[in-house]
């Protein structure tokens, strides 16, 4: 589940690939924590969705400027 951001490389490349790497760090570390178990779960799901909106909100704007 923490490497779930990963995905992004096969469909965003070079961006996808950067903004799922820090995603799925972060989440391996959050999944490492010594708290409860769905407090963890939680905060991973939710870097998961943001990573994955930010990489649409940037391929957006990247699109919008090129043309």
């Amino acid at each position: 589940m923490s490497l779930l951001p990963m995905l992004l490389v096969f469909s965003g490349g070079g961006i996808g690939g950067g903004i799922g790497a820090v995603a799925s760090l972060y989440n391996m570390q959050l999944l490492r924590d010594n708290r409860s178990g769905i407090g963890k779960y939680l905060k991973v799901i939710s870097v998961t969705c943001a990573a994955f909106a930010i990489y649409f909100l940037l391929a957006m704007i990247i699109n919008e400027r090129i043309g």
